[in-house]
């Protein structure tokens, strides 16, 4: 679950989660959303946010990835990451790919901020790290976001090439603000997208972040663009999002996509069927130079890793960190479980 940064810039920690930093905007990404929401017109990337199959298998690779000797004579790779589990893991998973294919390869999970991973790679201390589309324009380029993810990741694109780095392309799933409700009220709604509580919501209570009535990234932004208004908004902790469904306090709770408390099965993401929200896709920075140092088999790795990470996989990876797992665990599992290694 990506940290998001609030609109007065605390941070506050899950209980369930201590090394976690928590918080519902993204670092300027609430003035960047609303920018965006405002701004840019109406368009698909692929029917918005994805109901996610609980059950749905890990994606296999057709075979392992294959160590290349030379490799190992190419310059060594450090891989960062900013310092809360989901971009922990992301850096093991990148990490690891990259070793299997015969690099040598570092990792920095202790990055404070976004902007402190753009310093570092400015400065050659690191070589790549994995940035999400919305954070990487309005919180390092303070640029208009998007909200289809095909624009948003050629703006990202642009924006980092002109500081001498690629954004490779994004992965499967996003890290996005989403909507969930109980299986239950998902079969009674008759559908799985948001424009389906159309005429209903205002006989249903919406839980979300504290200003979630005024926040383009729940309430407001829900009235905006498909005309819900809510009989009651309920304020509640980011940790206790799922649980209100669960105990009936709501009927749809806000949400991060990749949640771990979603890989239960009971819950069902609401599909942002008109773009509302702008995409939170992952995009691997790598600065220039290292890319061409690297030759193609980075390109490789990364693809082939990327394309295992739905939704639903990052769901259930980030659960077992819920459960207490080590990012290095979790990600060793699964590019065992996906076949990209033996």
């Amino acid at each position: 679950m990506r940290r998001w940064t609030s609109t007065s810039a605390s941070r506050p920690r899950s209980p369930g989660r201590s090394c976690r930093p928590i918080s519902w905007s993204r670092a300027i990404g609430l003035a960047a959303l609303a920018v965006a929401l405002s701004a840019c017109g109406a368009g698909g990337r692929g029917g918005g946010t994805t109901t996610a199959a609980p059950s749905a298998p890990v994606p296999r690779a057709p075979a392992p990835i294959v160590r290349d000797p030379v490799n190992a004579g190419r310059p060594p790779l450090t891989v960062g990451a900013l310092n809360f589990p989901e971009q922990a893991l992301l850096g093991r998973l990148y990490a690891g790919v990259l070793r299997a294919a015969g690099y040598r390869v570092r990792v920095r999970l202790d990055l404070g901020s976004d902007q402190a991973a753009l310093h570092a790679m400015r400065r050659g201390r690191i070589d790549a790290f994995p940035e999400y589309l919305g954070t990487g324009l309005g919180t390092l380029f303070h640029r208009r976001v998007p909200r289809r993810r095909g624009p948003a990741y050629a703006a990202v694109r642009a924006a980092f090439a002109r500081v001498g780095m690629t954004a490779l392309p994004p992965t499967p799933f996003e890290d996005s603000a989403g909507f969930a409700v109980r299986r239950a009220t998902a079969r009674r709604l008759g559908g799985t997208a948001l424009s389906d509580l159309a005429g209903r919501a205002g006989r249903l209570t919406l839980a979300g972040p504290r200003g979630c009535a005024r926040r383009l990234d729940c309430a407001a932004g829900l009235r905006r663009f498909y005309g819900l208004r809510f009989r009651r908004v309920l304020e509640v902790p980011l940790a206790r999002r799922a649980a209100v469904l669960r105990d009936r306090r709501a009927h749809v709770s806000a949400v991060f996509t990749t949640d771990g408390a979603l890989a239960k099965g009971d819950l069902v993401l609401l599909r942002d069927d008109r773009d509302a929200l702008a995409p939170y896709h992952v995009t691997l920075v790598v600065r220039d130079r290292a890319l061409a140092d690297a030759g193609d088999g980075l390109r490789t790795a990364v693809g082939r890793l990327q394309a295992t990470l739905t939704t639903a996989v990052m769901q259930r990876l980030n659960a077992r960190m819920d459960r207490g797992a080590g990012a290095a665990r979790v990600a060793a599992r699964h590019l065992r479980d996906s076949g990209l290694v033996d």
